[in-house]
């Protein structure tokens, strides 16, 4: 077991990075453990079982090693994808107008070899733009600052729509710190690529048609690097006088570079039911049938796993959000949430994640709960019955029909997050944020950033929505409610701690820990109402506690870097307590802070819980 020194400092983050004083919210999208099984190019044997995809004896041999190195080989070329179009002077307006910091660019490959596209960032080239997996992520960062920075109807209908601070917490928003100006004064604002009114509606209809499987949204709404990344290679190849077959093409190679374990898998599928990798549609396997999250898992993945054997791991993968070092092989991930206990056994963790709830056993690997991918945003457990947690968020596309939701919504699941019931909103709030109360026979307190932005409490008796005025309250990313009937709340808000002690009505600053200071994460222990956990994402701060209810704070050990504050916090019996960073990683310390033992070292697991 890796045991790491307390207060040791920046044990994570980007070099050179800063504490700036901007919204978190997209802090909350940490990045972890992702899809749970991977492709491997290695030996593959299949036989011809009976399955709804699987060939009939006689027709298609089984996939040997060189079958399947060959799918993978044209899934992903050795020598890469080669746009029809030239770095031109792309990457110098991007500089010139502070999208990208060069410095920070740099400081991000410091300790790596520099990619050799960064020499494009800097000067003028004739070189066409090729995809390889070694520039991979360096491309989709590159498009990224791109997407979000030109001026296009589509990203102006998201903010027009949903409203500002809505749109600055996304992944594809909030998570953008490579630019010399914050995300807001970056977002649609420059004329970096101008479309005729031609190529404008070619890049909208193939932004509503296209999708990526680390999430449910088409590229029209690009919630994530990703998908902003691919509606920026849309505008500037639209721009370049690409075909819409050229576009279409390129989506998808760059897809598969960028998520290699989910099209490998894919053209599998297809090689099986006899369709060559390179006679696809493009169009076809980029729709939300085959490239969606939802779609990519029930259509692939389900049906591979009814073959009599399944894929051995393999590296590769995309993840949403900064690397703060180039990705490594085998990092796979998706976002956090929410971090919780097993009531009935705290040697279990419960992640809440961009797809739905993650489970660490002592003494085994990860593993996905539940059958259907789910969109978490808040998540909170019952302090005291087992198996009883809630969660705000999205359900995957096949949920909706049946539960009439299309938009976040709230639920409750009485089985650990097996399976999900809508209890209340349907779509009409979007809670980031949830804390259970054991007042008044058990309330839910979250705060919603759209519609009317604010803090709501909801009786699990009854599940009527109620928003409190919360004076003094704003900019909330966590909440702790006491585990007595008649305790505090807790908000860790942008500009420091805050307490009410009326039920929500109002509410005060937290004088004796740092203020004007963001704290990203707090937490009551679940049966002590003493104490209580708290991050304070400032160097001399970081993870603080209070052993009497709030009245004062002590340092707990902990402090992160400033691209990794703490997220979520979990508090169990004891000193045992568990915190989740911006950046993947998951700690513990079974002696209130102490000693710390990496359990997720960025979203792959480092050592198992035990």
């Amino acid at each position: 077991m890796e045991e790491l020194v307390s207060n040791s400092g920046t044990w994570i983050g980007l070099a050179g990075a800063f504490f700036a004083r901007r919204r978190l919210g997209t802090m909350r999208c940490a990045l972890v453990l992702g899809s749970l099984f991977f492709v491997s190019s290695a030996l593959v044997t299949f036989a011809a079982a009976e399955s709804p995809i699987a060939p009939s004896p006689g027709e298609v041999k089984p996939v040997d090693a060189e079958r399947s190195a060959k799918v993978a080989a044209k899934v992903l070329p050795k020598e890469g994808y080669t746009l029809p179009i030239k770095w031109g002077d792309i990457g110098v307006k991007l500089a010139r107008l502070g999208v990208i910091d060069l410095e920070k660019f740099k400081r991000l490959y410091a300790r790596n070899n520099p990619p050799a596209d960064l020499r494009h960032l800097e000067a003028p080239s004739e070189a066409f733009i090729t995809i390889t997996p070694e520039n991979a992520q360096f491309l989709v960062t590159v498009f990224w600052g791109l997407g979000l920075a030109n001026k296009n109807p589509l990203l102006d209908k998201v903010l027009a729509d949903q409203g500002m601070q809505w749109t600055m917490g996304l992944a594809s928003t909030g998570g953008w710190t490579l630019g010399a100006k914050p995300a807001a004064e970056l977002y649609s604002k420059f004329d970096i690529i101008r479309l005729t009114p031609a190529q404008q509606a070619l890049v909208a209809d193939l932004a509503q048609r296209v999708y990526r499987p680390c999430c449910d949204n088409a590229t029209a709404l690009p919630d994530c690097n990703h998908g902003i990344a691919l509606l920026g290679l849309m505008q500037l190849m639209a721009a370049g006088g690409s075909s819409r077959e050229e576009i279409l093409k390129a989506s998808l190679m760059f897809n598969a570079f960028w998520f290699p374990q989910h099209y490998v898998k894919t053209a599998l599928l297809f090689e099986l039911r006899g369709t060559d990798w390179d006679a696809v549609d493009p169009q076809e396997v980029l729709g939300s049938r085959y490239s969606s999250l939802s779609g990519w898992k029930q259509h692939v993945d389900t049906e591979l796993k009814k073959l009599p054997q399944l894929f051995p791991p393999q590296a590769g993968g995309g993840t949403c959000a900064l690397p703060a070092t180039p990705t490594t092989a085998g990092d796979t991930a998706q976002h956090i949430h929410g971090l919780a206990l097993d009531r009935a056994d705290p040697e279990i963790l419960h992640l809440a994640t961009h797809t739905g709830l993650v489970r660490l056993r002592p003494g085994a690997p990860p593993e996905r709960v539940g059958s259907r991918a789910f969109e978490m945003k808040g998540f909170t457990a019952h302090p005291r019955e087992a198996n009883v947690v809630y969660a705000s968020g999205r359900p995957d596309p096949a949920t909706n029909p049946q539960t009439g939701i299309g938009g976040p919504g709230l639920f409750l699941s009485r089985d650990s997050g097996q399976t999900w019931q809508p209890v209340a909103l349907k779509g009409d709030l979007d809670l980031r944020v949830l804390t259970y109360s054991l007042r008044d026979g058990g309330r839910l307190y979250g705060w919603s950033v759209s519609g009317q932005e604010g803090l709501y409490r909801i009786p699990v008796a009854t599940w009527g929505i109620e928003r409190l005025p919360a004076q003094g309250l704003s900019s909330v990313l966590s909440l702790a409610a006491s585990p007595d009937a008649g305790g505090s709340l807790f908000a860790g808000t942008q500009a420091g701690l805050m307490r009410s002690r009326d039920g929500g009505r109002t509410w005060v600053p937290v004088t004796a820990v740092p203020t004007d200071v963001p704290v990203t994460a707090v937490s009551y222990h679940p049966t002590d109402a003493q104490v209580v956990y708290a991050y304070v994402a400032r160097p001399d701060a970081g993870l603080m506690r209070s052993r009497d209810g709030g009245a004062t704070w002590e340092a707990a050990g902990l402090v992160g870097g400033a691209q990794a504050p703490v997220v979520a916090i979990a508090v169990g019996p004891g000193d045992d307590v568990a915190v989740a960073t911006a950046q993947a990683d998951v700690l513990r310390s079974r002696n209130g802070g102490r000693t710390w033992q990496r359990v997720l070292g960025r979203g792959r697991v480092v050592t198992l819980a035990r």
